[in-house]
């Protein structure tokens, strides 16, 4: 996964509560990797398409790589 990959929540992803902001939205949101940092628990930052808190528009929130799967494009 690098910068610039469409990714969606893996089913980790979707089982944790922190982040229902997403899934509330849409079960099937996609973002795209924005930025990597080398350190921290949480180093991949995702612009999600959809974002229940901010009245539906696009927001970066951070994750773990357990937390993301590589989208893919039906």
């Amino acid at each position: 996964m690098k910068v610039g990959s469409l990714v969606s929540l893996s089913s980790y992803g979707l089982k944790r509560n922190f982040n229902q902001m997403i899934t509330k939205a849409n079960e099937n949101n996609v973002g795209v990797v924005v930025n990597i940092n080398e350190w921290g628990t949480y180093p991949y930052e995702v612009m999600w398409t959809c974002y229940l808190g901010s009245n539906y528009m696009p927001q970066r929130d951070r994750h773990s790589r357990r937390e993301l799967k590589v989208a893919r494009v039906k």
